[in-house]
């Protein structure tokens, strides 16, 4: 996406550099990413390319107690089974067309189809970090869903599929 001479490696961490330029075009593709903090209570929000986080949020991140983290976006491409690999705290995917998968921990499937809006909540225990992951399934294995698969939605979009999906 943003080409191998721009990435430094440093074993498993790894730095890109952007020249200042006009990147708007990269928010047109990703997910809605929002980390809320119940002590003290704050918000903050972004986007990012891909649902495939290792202990990363937002900058200055500091939470005394849970924190939820969610991911909205509309799926634009084929109709696909999804799998949702999480080990941080219990998440919750709901589905713009209905319905509400709720989990504990550990992985969760899920099928979605274009132009659906996905939303997918995790509530993190404090000092634990976020680990999540969202593949695409195929017989053969599983690949991280390309960038342009889904359009990050603003939160009035969450709140709508949320409310809609309450009493599931």
């Amino acid at each position: 996406m943003l080409g191998f001479k721009r990435v430094r490696s440093f074993g498993g961490p790894f730095s890109v550099t952007v020249e200042r330029a006009n990147w708007s075009w990269l928010q047109q593709y990703g997910w809605q990413y929002e980390v809320e903090c119940a002590s003290p209570k704050w918000r903050k929000s972004g986007q990012v390319p891909a649902l495939f986080h290792i202990n990363q949020t937002v900058s200055n991140f500091h939470c005394d107690s849970f924190s939820t983290h969610r991911w909205v976006g509309r799926w634009l491409a084929a109709e696909a089974n999804l799998m949702l690999r999480s080990e941080s705290g219990p998440v919750t995917v709901s589905l713009e067309r209905g319905g509400v998968i709720r989990r504990d921990v550990g992985p969760i499937g899920f099928a979605v189809v274009p132009g659906e809006l996905v939303s997918i909540s995790l509530v993190v225990p404090q000092g634990k970090g976020v680990v999540a992951f969202l593949f695409r399934t195929f017989p053969g294995g599983e690949s991280v869903p390309p960038w342009n698969s889904v359009r990050p939605e603003p939160r009035a979009s969450l709140e709508a599929v949320e409310s809609q999906n309450a009493g599931e």
